[in-house]
């Protein structure tokens, strides 16, 4: 896509990075001996790709700045839902958690999920009503330069009980205003480059049972 206000689904971008069916190549083969007419065969490159880029199977998928603003339509013809572990989803259009919990409902086995930098309003109760359970195996989320606040982010904790690690660098926390108790799980949070000036702030993750690694607590502005 030329026109960078254009956006896509997060099918197409999907289908169009690793399924994309290229068209029959035309190859001419060269004339090995005097007598033998010339050939052209036809390569279809879909068939070669197919066991390189099997998107059922990926454990990794990389869709970072693909100008996602949608989930799309899942075509079952085309694709078993997703077996990937780890989804990266930085830097595209997804407004609103309605469509983030669309897209997991494809990729069901998601453990690491990255959303930096996409323009996501704040999660509404609806959506937490609606989207309980969606995403119980989640163990990482990275939610850097959402301007959120904690209370923005906190909201959201009771959708990942098995949480284990979150990233929130660069956001707008400047206050930690409650520690949720679906954070039992968790073992290391990053808070890097947000508006935390007092350290009594910090001091209120110390009712966290089990984070034992180091904290990033680099207030930078």
């Amino acid at each position: 896509m030329d026109n960078q206000d254009e956006t896509c689904s997060f099918i197409e971008a999907l289908y169009a990075k690793y399924c994309d069916d290229r068209p029959v190549e035309e190859i001419e083969l060269v004339q090995k001996e005097p007598g033998h007419r010339r050939v052209t065969e036809y390569i279809g490159f879909d068939k070669l790709m197919q066991s390189l880029k099997n998107v059922t199977n990926l454990q990794h998928i990389n869709l970072a700045n693909a100008r996602i603003s949608s989930c799309g339509t899942f075509d079952q013809t085309k694709f078993a839902h997703l077996k990937a572990i780890s989804l990266d989803l930085a830097l595209n259009r997804l407004s609103n958690w309605r469509t983030v919990f669309q897209i997991s409902q494809i990729t069901k086995s998601l453990w690491e999920l990255i959303l930096t930098g996409n323009p996501l309003q704040t999660i509404t109760e609806d959506e937490l009503e609606s989207y309980q359970g969606e995403l119980d195996n989640l163990r990482e989320i990275v939610l850097g330069d959402l301007k959120y606040t904690w209370s923005d982010v906190s909201r959201c904790f009771s959708l990942w009980p098995k949480l284990q690690k979150v990233n929130l660098f660069g956001n707008s926390i400047v206050q930690i205003t409650n520690v949720h108790e679906n954070l039992k799980s968790l073992t290391y949070i990053s808070l890097s480059k947000n508006p935390i000036s007092d350290w009594n702030e910090i001091c209120k993750l110390g009712s966290l049972s089990r984070y034992y690694v180091l904290m990033q607590f680099l207030f930078l502005f």
